[in-house]
């Protein structure tokens, strides 16, 4: 065996001469090539960032027509190129008769100017805000009858108090540069200047530890590095397979799997997995083994390796195995079925978990709340699928060797196994989910014994290729549909309540008991108190503690003042007054209460807005008063800017498709969406449970009682055949890149890698010329279905 192992090494060894070059290369690119990896690289980086957005900013204020048209009203914001993310954050100000500043254009509102920094010379300074660093570039800009102030904001760093997986601390326009370095005022490594040659800041290198940060490159070759160490052991076992037999060849190569799959659970091999966001758990975490995606994915690719070598070496040795016909016959049958239907449930509980434990949108109707991890779950379901394909072979190969058994006793067995577990997990609300896997199966089966030729061919080399991957794509499209179906209607009833709560009359009753208190009298009255830092905090902390006792503990509130031009009276954050008016404006509704609003921060929760103008006995205004409550079941999200964005949940974008409506005693009362519902309720239709799921047509309809004779709809337009046939689509697609990218391998490795060899691989003959055909227009057909879902 020893000496088996030296010679293939010695012959293959180009494999390993491979990996270590891919390595160094990783290694020189992340430690000498990459722009993070010298302080002097990273300067100038920064700087051509720097200068980039400072021209555009000077292009900007050299376009006095486009200026004098925005001063004017006379150019819209929507014929201004100025709304890109890459861009400065704009805005342009009118100077009026009296000197003040008034907004007239914006481009962002992650950012506002703070007032200090408004009656600043004009120039260009570094600026900290609660959201980050900036560059604030302030020009006045002469016009024809009037002056302008133009002030542009270039992100540096952004930084929020709150962070999520969309408001990350990182540097503009340079992401990767927040793992090696940090901004300081003092004590820096390099310094940054803008155009002018001022400096800006400073850049100090973090500490070097022992993690270590990778680019794509690096990571890429590092990848590759792994691969080609992976083919040389493979080559080593299949070696051992043909000189000392396939099992000890198999158990050569589990073992070198399982260490290395072991070790990397605790150590950077080949580099740190911990780093990378495929390996977030916050995207995707199951267990100990299956910490995160990224885990399952190289855990599904290592059974697939394991098993379909195990298939190739071994196919053979099973093969010529003599028939066994015994007493022993019915143990071995019984025990391999069960092993058969243990498969089947562990699969499928893989799937399943990929679905629930996961925040990965599988909504194929809403083609851009897919992403990344969306195609990456589409290869594990797939690794899945043909692992247990190859298993499943392997199986029947050997019951097919217990011969004088009756045909029927391998379905028995199942049946009998699969019900005993079905009685065992009966109170498991996966027990219809195991029962149509225990049916799923038994067709399997059925299928395999009608075409017991596929059990010794791989399954590229099947007359039945297509057909197969046509009923495993299939199979998986349905068990995530049902999935998606339990999981969409769990958020519905959670949206169901939401809109129960929103036109409860009592919750917006207490609120405008709250509220009569704050009549423009007692606001003109202190208004003056809101414009000192001091006592703006106290009267805030007395309005809520006294005036809003009645729903304190129900309500999280939070109070905003803005002066006469608009600027911030020491709130808690930077949610500016355009923020506060654009929500009101475009997206809240009016509630019974004047001046009272509700505003759906996203599918799963709301506020409610109260707004008050406060004018002094004259008619002047003094400023602006905003009250904004929130249940407290919400009470975590902060009311930062860059929230009210609307950033889509991966997991509840199933809800863009909702209808409802809320019936009071049979009267509709508040209804949204395009669904054509009644004015009145008859009460045949008033349910006495707490919820219950309808179909009428297309429309999947979801009845909440809601109590005091409230009736809530929640309505999905239900219709399955669009997805399933798109999610078929991108299934069946995703099998065929996996046994492309696997089929293309064994031949380079086959070939060595010689060119000369690879050519003959592609002398067709007219079998695989037609199969080739049939293929190229079942990609062609499932590209266009997928693409026409965008």
């Amino acid at each position: 065996m020893n000496k088996t192992l030296r010679r293939s090494a010695y012959k293959n060894g180009y494999l390993l001469i491979t990996a270590a070059w891919l390595y160094t290369l990783s290694f020189i690119f992340t430690n000498y090539w990459s722009y993070t990896s010298s302080p002097n690289q990273v300067k100038e980086r920064f700087e051509n960032y720097l200068r980039t957005n400072e021209q555009m900013v000077e292009d900007f204020v050299k376009d006095a027509p486009l200026i004098q048209g925005i001063v004017n009203g006379s150019i819209g914001k929507k014929q201004i190129e100025w709304f890109d993310d890459d861009k400065p954050k704009m805005f342009v100000y009118r100077v009026n008769m009296y000197g003040s500043l008034q907004l007239q254009f914006w481009n962002s509102h992650e950012v506002v100017p703070q007032d200090k920094d408004l009656a600043k010379p004009d120039g260009k300074y570094f600026e900290v805000y609660p959201n980050g660093e900036f560059e604030l570039i302030k020009a006045t800009v002469n016009l024809k009858q009037s002056k302008a102030v133009m002030v542009a904001m270039i992100p540096i760093r952004w930084n929020y108090f709150v962070k999520t997986s969309y408001l990350k601390t990182e540097f503009a326009g340079i992401k990767s540069l927040e793992k090696r370095y940090e901004l300081v005022t003092t004590g820096s490594t390099v310094d940054i200047k803008n155009g002018n040659g001022k400096v800006l800041f400073g850049l100090k290198e973090i500490q070097k530890n022992n993690k270590t940060y990778y680019d794509g490159y690096s990571l890429t070759l590092r990848i590759l590095a792994l691969i080609f160490v992976l083919i040389f052991v493979n080559v080593l076992a299949g070696d051992l397979s043909k000189k000392v037999g396939p099992l000890r060849g198999f158990l050569f190569l589990t073992v070198v799997m399982v260490i290395f799959r072991f070790t990397s659970y605790h150590l950077p091999i080949p580099f740190s997995y911990r780093h990378l966001e495929l390996f977030d758990p916050f995207i995707y975490a199951s267990n100990s083994i299956h910490p995160s995606l990224g885990d399952l994915l190289i855990n599904m690719i290592l059974v697939f390796w394991l098993v379909s070598f195990f298939k190739q070496t071994s196919i053979h040795t099973i093969e010529n195995l003599k028939p066994v016909e015994s007493k022993a016959s019915w143990v071995i049958t019984v025990l391999l079925s069960g092993i058969l239907l243990l498969l089947s449930i562990v699969a499928a509980s893989v799937v399943r978990s990929l679905i629930v434990d996961s925040k990965i949108s599988f909504d194929i109707s809403n083609f851009f709340s897919l992403s990344i991890y969306t195609f990456i779950s589409f290869l594990i379901l797939c690794f899945i699928t043909l692992s247990f394909f190859h298993l499943s072979q392997i199986i029947l190969l050997l019951l097919n060797k217990l011969t004088g058994m009756p045909w029927w006793t391998k379905y028995f067995s199942i049946s009998l196994l699969g019900l005993v577990y079905l009685s065992a997990t009966l109170q498991s609300n996966l027990t219809i989910s195991n029962l149509f896997v225990l049916g799923w199966l038994l067709l399997y089966l059925f299928i395999m014994e009608k075409r017991p030729a596929d059990l010794y061919k791989p399954l590229v080399r099947s007359s039945l290729f297509l057909l197969w991957l046509i009923f495993f794509a299939a199979s998986i499209s349905a068990l995530i549909i049902y999935q998606n179906r339990l999981l969409e209607s769990q958020v519905r009833k959670r949206k169901a309540e939401d809109i129960a709560m929103q036109s409860d009359p009592s919750g917006q009753n207490i609120l405008s008991i709250a509220v009569m208190n704050f009549n423009n009298t007692f606001l003109a009255d202190n208004f003056l108190r809101f414009q000192n830092p001091l006592s703006n905090k106290v009267i805030k902390d007395s309005v809520i503690n006294e005036s809003f006792s009645g729903y304190i503990n129900k309500y999280d509130t939070r109070i905003y003042t803005f002066d006469k031009n608009f600027n911030s009276l020491y709130n808690e954050d930077s949610v500016s007054y355009d923020i506060l008016t654009n929500i009101i404006s475009n997206r809240s509704k009016n509630t019974n209460i004047a001046d009272l609003y509700y505003h759906e921060n996203n599918s799963e929760s709301f506020s409610y807005i109260f707004q008050k103008e406060v004018k002094d006995f004259e008619g002047n205004v003094l400023g602006y008063f905003f009250l904004l409550a929130k249940p407290k079941r919400y009470q975590s999200e902060a009311l930062y800017p860059e929230l009210f964005k609307q950033v889509k949940d991966i997991t509840s974008d199933v809800s863009l498709n909702y209808s409802y409506a809320v019936y009071d005693k049979g009267k509709l009362v508040i209804n949204s969406g395009d669904y054509n519902f009644n004015s009145q309720l008859p009460k045949s239709k008033w349910i006495r449970q707490e919820f219950l799921e309808t179909k009428e047509g297309k429309y999947d309809i979801l009845w909440y009682n809601a109590g005091n004779n409230k009736m809530v709809m929640v309505i999905k337009d239900g219709s399955m055949v669009f997805e399933a046939i798109t999610l078929f689509a991108y299934l069946f697609g995703s099998f065929l890149f996996i046994l492309i990218i696997f089929h293309i391998g064994n031949l380079l490795l086959r070939s060595r890698f010689r060119w000369s060899e690879i050519k003959k691989t592609f002398r067709f003959d007219i079998r695989y010329q037609i199969q080739s055909t049939i293929l190229f227009i079942s990609v062609f057909s499932f590209i266009v279905i997928g693409v026409s879902t965008i």
